[in-house]
């Protein structure tokens, strides 16, 4: 906005430039929410491959965790 004012004024125009910057300035303002909203929403396509539980656990392995052997044996062959 200001530099359309400032070229008309160094022109010695007659403010129809500056006119023309300041609304075409606050147009494009009036769009900032919409682009900030798109920009800080997240992606959440990544996530679609993320399993739907993660075990920490400090056995060496998945047969000596004991939240593991209480499983049945079909849900232990997914894993």
């Amino acid at each position: 906005m200001v530099g359309g004012c400032m070229l008309d004024a160094a022109a010695n125009g007659k403010g129809a430039l500056c006119q023309i910057s300041v609304v075409g300035g606050m147009a494009l303002m009036c769009t900032a929410p919409a682009v900030l909203e798109g920009a800080l929403r997240p992606d959440l396509r990544q996530w679609e491959e993320v399993p739907a539980a993660v075990i920490v656990t400090r056995a060496s392995e998945q047969a000596l965790e004991p939240c593991m052997t209480k499983l049945g044996a079909d849900i232990r062959r997914l894993l």
